[in-house]
């Protein structure tokens, strides 16, 4: 089970993203994980997905009976837990007496599932049997009459349950295999351990959560909502005295958690504040507003507290001072002024930035109430002074009050400020329009031609408002594009200055500390007296030592794990190197991989034993001592590299090996370290930097074979290595120097960097094979050094870059305008949206034919409707609520957009041209199409499988085997060869990188966000100033071909050869088909590998159908 579940596991980006998914859909269903699941669980096929993805092991015992096992709380510690599956936990209301967690909290949780799994061996969940879910009912059990599906419900663990079954549909709906991409999530969940408590009632039940919830350091106390919704499901249970609950806790518990004061003020408050107030459907309704916000928010993060709750002017029949019987009766609380007074206080809190919300006072709450108060009562002031509706009252002054609008508030302040015996409600401004709507709302006769006058002149207005809105959007939008570009730019360019600093930087840190020579095979002294210079220039002089001081340890690495890659002067060179530096000081070891790679097949041995007469010849040394590197997780069961590398550390036959410094270190010690093994696709490959050279590698997989595959051991290994090597040095030398007797891919250097900070009387050292490898590594290394500086890490001077680049260098974007009819609220992904209301009153009015006309313009021109006036949409709120509402959407990527014409699918069995040349093309087991060339340039796609054929961008043949040539510009081939050119002329061209299909702008800006100054090889990106930072057009400044071998036109048809077959204009001017180059990053930047031949989108062709391919 561990090495199936271990095939792979989720990097941090991918755990981050699906987190960031579930977080916007469950606060679209209304903020918590049992929100989500009651709209969303679809109980029965949720079922069956669990037991599908998280099959009962025979492994363990569940306990599936109907009645589980139930034990006493004291218990605990002495029995053993249950084991149940997933399946048995259940999500709804029912399940537990406290109110469902809230969104953070839920976050939380998955964040930790996400890395540490769901764990329940050291806390099983608390489960109950009190009630049986009504979702349980209709759904089978897991055995025979045994435990229900969902049923179990919680004395402690209801957060933590909910929010792994929301995870996990979540994770169902998303399509994802957890048991493949989340291996840890897996194991955990496969085994879940519960004890089912006994409790002798709901009312102990509830005491015994408060006590459990007061134990532990990240558990906390029962706060004031959530005793509020205790004592509320208690209600609905049948428990006559609810407040009993109170007394029992505070006699049986610790002082610090008792219910007193304040929190018992507010307790009283909330259920015996006004008469009849259980019975009160409005207070019932505030109680369930404010369970709903704290739930949502969170109560550390929600507005209420128990200080402001407890205030007695917040809740029905106060009376607020005043000194006329007038205002003594605008200034009484009642049930309905404290509907709005908590509609205010919440709705005001939420509008607001996260950074912004903090909880208000008593005196705060206590001036929203009095002037809800005062809102209420002048409603019913005004009814007794002309007939206006209470809908009407209601819609234009108390919900805009509740809701925050400033303009009512305002007047209730000023009233309030001077609270007159003058006072005349008329005055006001809201109810002195209301009044003379009232008043000239009397019916007046009219004649239909005045009746139809005064329709076409409000429909002329509703258009020219609609024109209008129009055209300030279109400016706004051109204004904000422009805006969006400049800001683009000088983002751009500000990394590409912060990318500069910290390269500087880099290059600064690593002349410090390191450097490389080339070997000259005819003079190995040359190396020797490099070292010495080195030595006598850099570190002695770094560590205030003599130049002849006897203080500083060598260590000598040597990775000849693949000897073919060496050549022989070289490795003559670095034994007599290796001799030397051996005996120079005496303090010295080398540390030598021996070879695990030949070319001769059953001749590795013979190779082992060259190195170790090499050694012994080179100086008779010690080499008693081996090590061993043990490689876990192999990355892909076809590759052949050993799992456990072997080596011997070397040290000076004059002496005794136990005088030596690295006597003690933990690699002889222990004699292992243990790693994981390097993919073959991170592996690098030395590259040529110049701008005219040519890619070594037409490999697509990866660019390393045979030796120099088995020679990259990877930077963690040796990582791990230098570690063990350098650790428990004793004595302990004031400075140490480490010799790299063969660089050429820089892993030992890159582990070196990696450490020097912790490691400052470290040195470096290292010997290439030419200077082209010499340049490329350091290139590679202070790129990589660059990179950690990018992300966060400090460098030498102290300095670390700013994550963003600071606000006020760029212009803030404009605000949204504010338009008539259109409103602002429903601007969708740069689009305009007209109210539906508007649509329904003029889209089929006989006298509306110009309006319809615009309307028909407006969608044509990409404008929408939408349901209601003036309503934000989810993304507009979430924008505002981020502190951001002037930002568009983040456009997404649109999965399965390009199709290819079906019309060029047609019967295979209506092909009449003779067959010339066949190949399969296999995109997965059961989706398998046959590739066909034919008499008369014809080329057919056909399916001759039982199964439709599925593919998009999917390759279907390829050049064969060939290599890169560079051409001068007007140079023709020569006859009979064969060649693709890579030309790329703007960020529209399509590329295939990473497994899919990208264009080359999408790839650009990937890289961009760490590496700006990226780069597309043999071409020079031209930007414009008018155009996005990833809308830019190339410029081809060296003429590179794929050249394929002549064998290759001549040989017989395979999937890798076929577009041989044909002309290349087939394949680039087909409608069904494109060339696409394949293509890697490399230090170098946007590097080609090969062209292949790709479908052009998406296709399904079913069994019997072929797909025309020739068609232009």
């Amino acid at each position: 089970m561990n090495d199936d579940a271990a095939e792979c596991s989720p990097d941090h980006k991918a755990c981050q993203a699906l987190l960031d998914d579930l977080k916007a859909e469950v606060r679209r269903c209304g903020g918590g994980p049992v929100q989500y699941l009651e709209k969303h669980a679809e109980a029965a096929g949720f079922r069956e997905w669990l037991l599908d993805h998280f099959p009962l092991q025979d492994e363990f015992h569940y306990s599936h009976e109907k009645n589980l096992q139930p034990i006493e709380e004291k218990e605990m510690s002495d029995v053993l837990p249950l084991t149940v599956h997933v399946s048995a936990l259940g999500f709804s209301r029912e399940c537990s007496l406290k109110p469902p967690c809230g969104l953070d909290l839920m976050m939380t949780l998955c964040d930790l599932y996400l890395k540490d799994g769901f764990t329940t061996a050291g806390e099983p969940l608390l489960v109950l049997q009190q009630v049986t879910p009504s979702i349980s009912k209709d759904l089978p059990a897991l055995d025979e009459d045994g435990l229900q599906t969902f049923s179990l419900g919680y004395l402690k663990g209801f957060a933590r349950a909910a929010s792994l079954l929301c995870l996990l549909h979540f994770m169902k709906k998303q399509g994802l295999n957890v048991k493949k991409q989340y291996p840890t999530l897996w194991e955990t969940v496969i085994r879940i351990r519960v004890h089912h408590i006994k409790t002798e009632s709901r009312l102990n039940e509830a005491l015994t959560n408060m006590k459990i919830s007061c134990k532990g350091s990240i558990r906390k106390a029962t706060n004031t909502v959530q005793c509020v919704f205790m004592l509320k499901s208690l209600m609905k249970v049948g428990v006559p005295e609810p407040m009993a609950l109170v007394k029992q806790w505070n006699a049986m518990s610790a002082r610090a958690f008792q219910i007193s004061g304040k929190r018992m003020t507010t307790l009283k408050l909330l259920f015996d504040s006004a008469p009849k107030a259980r019975q009160s459907l409005i207070v019932c309704a505030v109680l369930d507003d404010i369970l709903d916000h704290v739930q949502s928010l969170g109560w550390d993060t929600c507005v209420w507290s128990d200080d402001n709750l407890s205030t007695k002017k917040l809740y029905p029949k106060f009376q607020f001072p005043a000194r006329s019987k007038a205002w003594q009766q605008r200034l009484r609380t009642s049930e309905d002024s404290m509907t709005l007074a908590v509609r205010r206080l919440q709705q005001s809190h939420v509008r607001l930035p996260e950074y912004q919300r903090k909880k208000p006072d008593c005196h705060s709450v206590e001036e929203i109430s009095a002037m809800a108060a005062c809102a209420v009562n002048l409603t019913i002031e005004i009814q007794k002074l002309a007939p206006i509706a209470q809908s009407k009252l209601e819609a234009e002054f108390l919900q805009p009050f509740g809701d925050g609008c400033p303009n009512v508030a305002q007047e209730i302040e000023v009233a309030l400020l001077e609270k007159s015996e003058a006072f005349d409600i008329r005055n006001m401004q809201t109810f002195r329009r209301l009044l003379d709507e009232q008043v000239f709302a009397r019916p007046v006769s009219a004649s239909k031609i005045e009746e139809d006058s005064l329709v076409v002149d409000r429909l002329n207005l509703v258009i020219k408002q609609c024109q209008y809105d129009q055209q300030v959007f279109h400016n706004w939008m051109k204004k904000v594009s422009n805006l969006k570009n400049e800001r683009e730019q000088q983002e751009h360019t500000w990394k590409l200055s912060q990318r500069a600093k910290c390269s500087a930087a880099a290059e600064l840190f690593c002349k410090s500390c390191l450097r490389f020579e080339v070997w000259d095979p005819k003079k190995p002294e040359s190396a020797i007296a490099s070292i010495m210079d080195f030595r006598r220039l850099t570190i002695t002089g770094k560590l205030g030592l003599s130049p002849d001081s006897k203080d500083v340890a060598t260590l000598i690495w040597l990775n000849s794990s693949a000897p073919s890659l060496v050549p022989v002067g070289i490795v003559n060179a670095y034994m007599q190197t290796l001799s030397w530096a051996l005996h120079d000081q005496l303090r010295g070891m080398a540390v030598v991989l021996s070879p695990t790679f030949s070319y001769g097949r059953g001749k590795l041995h013979i190779e082992e034993k060259l190195l170790m007469e090499s050694l012994a010849k080179a100086g008779n040394h010690n080499l008693d001592w081996h090590f061993s590197i043990l490689f876990n997780n192999k990355t892909d069961q076809r590759d052949q590299r050993p799992m456990n590398y072997q080596g011997r550390l070397v040290f000076s036959s004059v002496i005794d090996p136990t005088t030596s410094p690295f006597w003690n270190c933990d690699l002889r010690k222990t004699q292992q370290i243990t790693t994981d093994q390097l993919p073959a696709r991170a592996m690098r490959e030395p590259e040529n930097l110049s701008e005219d050279s040519l890619p070594e590698s037409t490999d697509v997989r990866s660019a390393s074979s045979g030796a120099s595959k088995y020679w990259q051991i990877g930077p963690g290994a040796c990582d791990a290595m230098l570690s063990a090597t350098l650790t428990n040095l004793s004595p302990q030398p004031l400075g140490t120097l480490i010799v790299d007797l063969y660089v050429r891919t820089g892993e030992f250097a890159e582990a070196f960097l990696k450490q020097r900070a912790n490691r400052p009387n470290t040195f470096f050292i290292g010997f290439c094979e030419s200077q082209t490898e010499g340049t490329w590594v350091e290139t590679v290394l202070k790129s990589s050094l660059t990179d950690s500086y990018l992300a966060g890490a400090v460098m030498p001077g102290g300095d670390k870059v700013p994550e963003k680049m600071p606000e006020d260098l760029c212009d803030p974007l404009p605000p949204q305008p504010r338009l008539n009819l259109l409103a602002s609220g429903v601007i969708r992904d740069g689009k305009l949206a007209i109210p539906v209301e508007i649509v329904k009153e003029w889209g089929t009015h006989p006298l509306a034919k110009d309006f319809q006309d615009w309307l028909k313009c407006f969608q044509e021109s990409g404008g929408e409707i939408v349901a209601a006036a003036g309503a934000d949409s989810e993304a507009d709120q979430k924008r505002k609520a981020a502190g951001n509402p002037d930002s568009e959407p983040a456009a997404k990527k649109k999965k399965g957009a390009v199709k290819i014409d079906e019309a060029l699918i047609g019967e295979a069995d209506a092909i009449s041209q003779a067959l010339l040349h066949e190949c399969k093309v296999t995109v997965t087991k059961d989706s398998v199409g046959m590739l066909q060339v034919r008499a008369g340039s014809e080329v057919w796609l056909v399916n001759k499988g039982p199964k439709d054929f599925v593919a998009e961008f999917h390759q279907v043949c390829g050049f064969g085997r060939g290599s890169f040539k560079l051409m001068k510009p007007e140079e023709q081939p020569v006859e009979g060869q064969r060649f693709v050119e890579f030309k790329l002329t703007d960020y529209q061209d399509m590329i295939y990188i990473n497994n899919q299909c990208l264009t080359v702008g999408q790839a650009v800006a990937q890289q961009r966000l760490t590496k700006p100054d990226c780069k597309v090889s043999y071409h020079e990106i031209v930007q414009d100033a008018e155009k996005g930072l990833n809308e830019f057009s190339l410029r081809l400044t060296h003429r590179v071909v794929f050249s394929s071998k002549m064998e290759e036109v001549t040989a017989e048809a395979t999937f890798g050869n076929l577009a041989l077959k044909e002309n290349n204009t087939i394949w680039s001017e087909s409608k069904a088909l494109c060339v696409l180059w394949h293509c890697r990053w490399t230090a170098k930047g946007l590097t080609p590998v090969k062209p292949a031949v790709h479908l052009k989108g998406g296709i399904t062709v079913k069994p019997g159908k072929a797909l025309n391919c020739h068609q232009k």
